[in-house]
């Protein structure tokens, strides 16, 4: 559901455009589309996941291979959120997280580890109940300068559900961070609790 703004934009927008990965060069064109794509998958019984939330079209460097990758555009407002509105409207089990750091949202931390992004504006402001997932936590060089636990405990204090990790080496350091973090602190393991619920839910729904 990310919208690079033109096809001019496509080589410059290294995660979306350059490879051609987006429906559109409108917000109104993607939501057409990956909404269209969106039902298609559950009349086959597929589960989706919308993403990058809250946008990668209007980036330049990709998160996976670049450091500092910010969106200086994008507001709790913007248009170009439409897309992903959608996309829960039509019922999408899970949105995934994007790693660009969001200035005008939070000019903190990247997205998946902003409570701002993930807690106020996905599940507050757009009232998104199911899984939340975030892009890749193991190998993107737009997270190496925390450790893979810190990663993990950043994401779900966010309100992320499911930390990805590319690199299952990493997985063992980031459970104990969680697990630790968790004794630790007795509202993180309520959030640990309740993201491990939304998956167990999510998982037994698409069981039924």
């Amino acid at each position: 559901m990310d919208t690079v703004p033109s096809p001019s934009d496509n080589a410059s927008n290294k995660p979306i455009g350059y490879w051609h990965r987006q429906f559109g060069y409108t917000p109104a064109t993607v939501s057409s589309h990956g909404v269209a794509f969106l039902q298609g998958m559950h009349d086959a019984g597929v589960a989706t996941t919308v993403k990058h939330f809250p946008g990668l079209g209007r980036v330049q460097g990709n998160t996976d291979f670049s450091a500092g990758v910010k969106d200086t555009v994008t507001t709790a407002d913007d248009p170009y959120l439409a897309p992903f509105e959608d996309g829960i409207a039509a019922g999408t089990e899970a949105v995934m997280t994007s790693t660009a750091i969001y200035t005008k949202i939070d000019p903190a931390v990247p997205g998946a580890f902003s409570r701002a992004v993930v807690t106020g504006l996905l599940r507050g402001k757009l009232g998104f109940h199911g899984v939340v997932v975030t892009d890749d936590l193991s190998s993107a060089k737009q997270v190496a300068a925390w450790t893979p636990g810190q990663r993990a405990v950043k994401a779900i204090a966010a309100g992320n559900d499911i930390v990805l990790a590319g690199v299952p080496e990493q997985i063992p350091a980031m459970t104990a961070a969680v697990v630790a973090q968790a004794k630790a602190d007795p509202a993180f393991a309520k959030q640990v609790d309740a993201a491990a619920t939304r998956v167990v839910t999510a998982k037994q729904h698409l069981a039924d």
